[in-house]
């Protein structure tokens, strides 16, 4: 099974109009949780797909304290092919605290490449297993995003951290779920995390993704101020929805 913390080292959002190279989307790990010791990485495989050219060296640093980089070191990809992936082992943390990982790749041609990584120490739920969470991957309009399980994350109990820290007024209108075509159903509800206190986005308490996709729309208590945290609660899982997903929609002001 493909490592779901090891992602494609450049993204593209959208094809580039005729003339122009594409824009670049921001790099984003999956959720770190303290305690843990966890690899993480970033696949130079289409980066250097026009070349012969491979991952030589690589050096990792941490802008915050309290996360510890253990090992960084050349890795194999997802189809075996070596020295590919720049691979970094992860420990330790701090709940709710943003980090940015900076990593630098020396290729076996010579050639330094330096790549920004975005990362956040989630909170996992006392008694679960850290949910295997995959980034935002498809921006909605406004404000949101969509979690996919089609990177080999098998869903479990527990918490994912959508934003980990709201920026500004926000709101959440709906949320979209499908649970996929490999059979099973994801049971979540959406929350606001206010001073240590959770609260239910009233008519999101209850997301089902099982089968076709279904809309669920925010009723009330579904307004974000600066500082908040949105979490999705995955409260049960059946089944393998392995290609499951759940989308996020919201507004900016």
């Amino acid at each position: 099974m493909s490592n779901p913390r090891i992602i494609p080292a450049v993204r593209y959002a959208g094809p580039g109009q005729r003339g122009r190279v594409p824009t670049p989307l921001p790099l984003r790990w999956p959720n770190h949780y303290p305690g843990l010791d966890l690899d993480y990485g970033l696949d130079l495989t289409d980066a250097l797909a026009d070349t012969a050219d491979t991952v030589a060296a690589v050096t990792c640093t941490i802008a915050g304290t309290g996360l510890v980089v253990d090992s960084a070191a050349p890795a194999a990809n997802a189809a075996g092919v070596a020295a590919k992936v720049a691979k970094v082992q992860l420990r330790g943390g701090t709940e709710g605290t943003a980090y940015t990982a900076t990593l630098s790749v020396t290729t076996a041609a010579g050639l330094p490449l330096s790549f920004a990584v975005a990362l956040y120490c989630g909170i996992a739920i006392p008694g679960t297993a850290p949910v295997p969470e995959v980034p935002l991957i498809v921006p909605a309009p406004g404000y949101g995003g969509t979690i996919s399980f089609s990177q080999g994350a098998e869903p479990q109990a527990g918490t994912i951290v959508l934003d980990g820290h709201v920026a500004g007024p926000r709101t959440v209108t709906a949320v979209h779920a499908n649970g996929g075509t490999a059979g099973g159903s994801i049971a979540a509800r959406v929350e606001i995390l206010r001073a240590g206190v959770a609260t239910p986005i009233g008519g999101l308490e209850a997301v089902l993704a099982s089968g076709a996709t279904a809309t669920f729309a925010a009723t009330g208590s579904n307004a974000l101020i600066a500082g908040d945290v949105l979490q999705l609660v995955i409260t049960a899982v059946t089944g393998t929805p392995a290609d499951a997903w759940i989308a996020i929609v919201g507004t900016n002001p």
